[in-house]
């Protein structure tokens, strides 16, 4: 075999092996010997019984090759049956793309051979070749756009209608508005409600009118949100700070989130109960705006980071292994330079417990995000 190979590659032509009979290792050294001289070669599945049943065709072997050779070109040689059109179709969706067949004619001296095709049953099997490429279409990338599917889908889709009259200015929530179908050609659709998108009315909105860009602003702060729990995860990492499984990480955007990176906070809740434990996350300068409770106490013991810590008023810096206690009636906020991960240690938090010397922060109602399976990478 080695004198055939060495044979084969002084000549400057591509290359064609079929594998029919041959081993793995045997499969190994030619794929090896190919490549190791930069030839241009493929390998065929080859089952070498004449004709081949069906049964004995194993197409799968394709997928096998392709496998384990994963940038070599994989090809078919047929000896099936001349009138069967299926195998290359099937070998084509497989992956195959170089093939041999056996094309005789018959004569008053010669006839044709039981696995070799006429020319009118190699056009039949061209024609199938032709439609397996077709209705196999597009494999290395997704789907080019189809406008019909598009078009027919979005027909089907909920839009978004005004359940009441809607003032400019303010939110479009699930309370004010309902889904139904169809919906027009520009419409918002139940596809872009999630719990990451905005809707605020940018003029008057009539009771059941259609809801879409022509009346009202969308925001999509997915990306925004994905991005806050990635900075999360590395500050945590940085401080070596271990989270349980299954937390779910609470971001507070105080003036909304295209303010976060100047006003926010990050919270994790291990455990509330008579007690609480949480994990308090404030990335590189933000503020986290001033609060005061009129139940809760609670202990900070900073973890990770720098802090400064405002007590009615009064500053002071705090870095890891500080413990401040924060009574009662205490109005506190705090920053970090270059961002903190604090311990909050408490009795029971309540909802309706957190009070800011900003009423605006507390008159709004969408200033929090849950984020679950945000330590999945």
């Amino acid at each position: 075999m080695v004198y055939i190979l060495k044979t084969a590659v002084s000549i400057d032509k591509p290359i064609i092996a079929s594998t029919a009979g041959a081993s793995v290792d045997d499969i190994d050294r030619v794929v090896s010997f190919l490549s190791n001289r930069n030839k241009d070669f493929a390998i065929m599945h080859c089952v070498g019984e004449y004709p081949t049943a069906d049964e004995k065709m194993h197409l799968s072997q394709i997928d096998f090759l392709k496998k384990r050779y994963p940038n070599v070109r994989i090809g078919f040689s047929t000896h099936e049956n001349p009138n069967n059109t299926d195998l290359i179709k099937i070998a084509i969706a497989k992956g195959a793309n170089i093939f041999e067949k056996h094309v005789g004619l018959n004569t008053a001296q010669y006839p044709i051979n039981a696995y070799s095709v006429t020319p009118d049953q190699a056009d039949a099997w061209l024609s199938a070749a032709a439609y397996a490429v077709v209705v196999c279409g597009e494999g290395q990338a997704r789907l080019p756009e189809n406008k019909a599917e598009k078009d027919g889908l979005r027909s089907l889709r909920r839009g978004m209608f005004a359940n009441r009259e809607i003032k400019g200015g303010e939110r479009v929530t699930r309370e004010n508005f309902y889904f139904a179908f169809p919906p027009n050609e520009s419409q918002f659709t139940a596809n872009d409600f999630s719990k990451y998108s905005e809707f605020i009315a940018s003029i008057d909105i009539q009771e059941n009118a259609p809801i879409g860009p022509e009346n009202s602003k969308y925001t999509n702060t997915r990306e925004k949100i994905l991005e806050i729990a990635k900075r999360v995860k590395n500050l945590l990492n940085e401080g070596k700070v271990i989270v349980p499984g299954g937390v779910d990480l609470e971001i507070s955007h105080h003036y909304g989130i295209d303010k976060f990176d100047e006003f926010g906070l990050v919270m994790l809740t291990v455990v509330n109960r008579d007690y609480c434990k949480k994990l308090l996350v404030s990335l590189p300068g933000q503020l986290h705006p001033e609060q005061y409770h009129n139940q809760k106490e609670e202990t900070f013991h900073v973890l990770y980071g720098d802090l400064e810590l405002r007590l009615d008023g009064n500053a002071q810096i705090l870095g890891p292994g500080d413990v401040v206690t924060v009574m009662p009636g205490v109005r506190h906020a705090f920053r970090s330079k270059n961002g903190a991960v604090i311990e909050e240690i408490s009795s029971t938090h309540f909802k309706n417990d957190s009070f800011y010397t900003d009423e605006a922060i507390t008159k709004n109602p969408n200033r929090k995000t849950l984020l679950t399976y945000w330590m999945v990478d």
